[in-house]
């Protein structure tokens, strides 16, 4: 299934496959030595069966976004990233309560900001660990990770137990700290404005294009209402957002997929 054009990263031995893909990023962040000047980015082997870009589509965007960047996205689905005032929000559908164990996690984690505040724009949500960023700023990632990690190893207390409790997703079950650890990026980049992210979100795949390919201008309003309101703080632009966001689902009442 590897695209040539991406180096194997080798899991063969999936000594812990509860923990997705966290398990060999973590490897090798602890293991190796990385080059500060470069990008490192961890894909899934189905990454073109999922969303359709190749390695030349993820060297091109990291050569448009050249090395004054600090993170380069790769994610898709701006659909979602529009339709949702944040990843924790838009997770609901699969774990009703990841709000709250994501703002349990960074009560204990002592993380800036409460996870349900935040507010995502297209260009900082990331799914699918799909994205490339230099060392310093994974080891960040990683140093937060860990925290999750550890709390979710030691099996003690409420916040371990529904880390390690399970939701099906595609029709397997997986742990909730996996879908925290995927919303951990989305996070960091929305408390944190040091970091310069490079994103082209719009030209990703949508989650369901046949349902909103035809409101893609709306879907651009939306994400506008929330960099607005990200960059001024008025209510106006995030009241202007949800009233948006109310109406166009009203709009697609019906050809949402069950």
């Amino acid at each position: 299934m590897l695209d040539p054009g991406f180096v194997p990263l080798d899991n063969s031995t999936n000594e812990r496959p509860d923990w997705r893909e966290f398990w060999p990023i973590r490897n090798f962040l602890m293991r190796e030595k990385l080059d500060e000047s470069r990008y490192y980015g961890f894909l899934a082997p189905n990454f073109f069966r999922r969303i359709g870009l190749r390695a030349s589509d993820v060297h091109a965007d990291i050569s448009q976004a050249g090395l004054g960047f600090d993170v380069v996205s790769f994610s898709p689905y701006p659909d979602f990233a529009s339709m949702f005032v944040n990843v924790f929000a838009q997770n609901v559908a699969t774990i009703p309560d990841m709000p709250d164990i994501a703002a349990a996690f960074a009560r204990i984690a002592e993380l800036p900001r409460d996870p349900r505040a935040i507010v995502n724009t297209a260009c900082d949500t990331i799914f699918c660990n799909y994205f490339a960023a230099k060392p310093a700023y994974w080891r960040v990632w990683l140093s937060i990770n860990e925290r999750l990690f550890a709390i979710a190893e030691s099996r003690q207390g409420d916040l371990a137990e529904r880390l390690n409790a399970t939701s099906g997703y595609l029709g397997a079950p997986v742990p909730n700290k996996v879908f925290l650890m995927e919303r951990i990026s989305s996070y960091i980049l929305a408390v944190d404005p040091r970091w310069k992210v490079w994103a082209d979100p719009f030209n990703k795949q949508l989650r369901f294009p046949d349902v909103w390919g035809k409101h893609l201008p709306a879907l651009r309003d939306l994400d506008a209402h929330k960099i607005a309101y990200r960059e001024t703080g008025a209510v106006e632009n995030l009241k202007a957002y949800y009233e948006l966001s109310a109406r166009l689902r009203e709009t697609v009442h019906g050809s949402m997929p069950a």
